[in-house]
């Protein structure tokens, strides 16, 4: 690509990303957003790597190969249907805990909303994730986090984790993972822990809320804090479930969903109330952003009679607590 060539397509791509962020209003952006991924399906290298800062106030660092990253460069918030339950559950002087943290976002986030009282300790497998994430921790100076490098399983010991070359936000214990997206030339030997045996009985007591999204080792990870979700202040749950992937691991969406179940939990999907549908629901979401009238809490079975089409996979919102 030449570089006046290069340099047309990021001017496009630059006002892009301020109409996203700034105009109040949703009209045109969706034609627009189809536009920069039709840019970027065809002129894959037309950013490089550099720092963004998100609606929360934090600084990342954001690669264009990687779909998130790039979604987050020019909406500035990851899925904001978790970052409105997690405002709404989090508070100072909390413990959240992320497993799965990817790159950090909800790990900052999450930072923010508990406060130098309150703890983040968050889990990331994959090495290359791993030291990108440390780095927008250092970034941001969150001192009230905690980051380990291992795999959340129901076993502590040794495990495989197999990479993608193209997508490494989609590292997984799923070995299928090579057939879609990789050469399957590299593996990583990493440790497996269950999160029972890595924090402290006096940390367990604090935590509020748990993330878990580790392409489909969601089950083996609920499994592995069986302690934690059985005590009696037990903590909320936000999970990702995909029953595929779920599959290649041993278990399906009903082992995960009566496992919650059978711990006295009640599960709910998030619904963007504005969205006429499941798939236009996390675009709408980034749209409008995170304003309390856009969302609302429906429980799991009736929300998913309710869909036309099952969808392949959802965040489910497990909790002893009352719902309003």
């Amino acid at each position: 690509m030449n570089v006046f060539k290069k340099s047309i397509i990021r001017s496009f791509l630059v006002v892009s990303r301020l109409y996203f962020r700034i105009m109040p209003i949703p009209k045109g952006k969706a034609a627009l957003w189809d536009s920069v991924k039709w840019v970027f399906a065809r002129a894959p290298g037309a950013m490089d790597t550099r720092i963004t800062r998100t609606r929360q106030g934090h600084r990342m660092r954001v690669r264009f190969e990687e779909g998130n990253e790039r979604d987050l460069y020019f909406w500035g918030t990851w899925t904001p249907g978790i970052e409105w339950l997690m405002r709404r559950t989090l508070r100072k002087s909390d413990v959240f805990v992320d497993v799965g943290a990817n790159v950090g976002y909800f790990t900052l986030f999450g930072s923010k909303l508990v406060g130098q009282e309150g703890h983040v300790f968050a889990i990331e497998a994959s090495p290359t994730t791993h030291r990108i994430c440390q780095s927008n921790i250092d970034l941001n100076g969150c001192n009230n986090v905690t980051l380990y490098q291992c795999a959340a399983s129901n076993q502590s010991g040794a495990t495989t984790l197999y990479p993608p070359d193209n997508e490494c936000d989609l590292a997984s214990l799923r070995p299928n993972v090579r057939g879609k997206y990789s050469s399957g030339l590299v593996t990583h030997h990493l440790k497996a822990v269950r999160v029972d045996e890595l924090l402290g009985d006096e940390i367990k007591k604090r935590i509020r809320l748990i993330k878990i999204d580790v392409e489909g080792a969601d089950y083996l990870t609920l499994q592995g804090m069986h302690q934690i979700l059985d005590a009696p202040e037990s903590p909320d749950v936000i999970c990702e479930v995909n029953d595929g992937f779920l599959r290649e691991m041993g278990a399906s969406e009903t082992d995960l969903i009566d496992y919650m179940l059978k711990l006295g939990y009640r599960a709910y999907l998030l619904y963007s109330c504005r969205a006429r549908s499941f798939k236009e629901a996390s675009f709408q979401a980034r749209v409008r952003r995170y304003r309390p009238d856009n969302y609302q809490l429906i429980e799991m079975h009736t929300a998913l009679k309710s869909m036309p089409q099952r969808p392949a996979y959802y965040d489910v919102y497990f909790t002893r607590r009352k719902v309003d």
